[in-house]
């Protein structure tokens, strides 16, 4: 009797192609994040004599930035706790 696809999925959780997902997610994440938070993007406009870009006001962005980076530690810690219980 084939087992539901609820528990084959719960049964091949650690596999490493989802650890691997995790961990690209959560790189992607907290490059992002550190990338809004920092507010780069205006840094380097104003260093290259570029106009201006309309947006969201930066202290909403560095808000953003910072609660996706934290996002992202928290996929990394549970890739590594995954990887740590097998």
């Amino acid at each position: 009797m084939p087992s539901p696809p609820l528990v084959s999925a719960v049964t091949r959780a650690s596999s490493p192609e989802l650890l691997g997902m995790f961990v690209v997610g959560a790189l992607v994440a907290i490059g992002r994040g550190l990338s809004w938070a920092l507010d780069l993007r205006t840094v380097l406009a104003r260093r290259a004599g570029a106009p201006p870009v309309a947006g969201p006001p930066p202290g909403q962005l560095r808000l953003l930035g910072s609660l996706l980076a934290t996002a992202g530690v928290g996929l990394l810690v549970v890739a590594y706790v995954l990887w740590r219980l097998g």
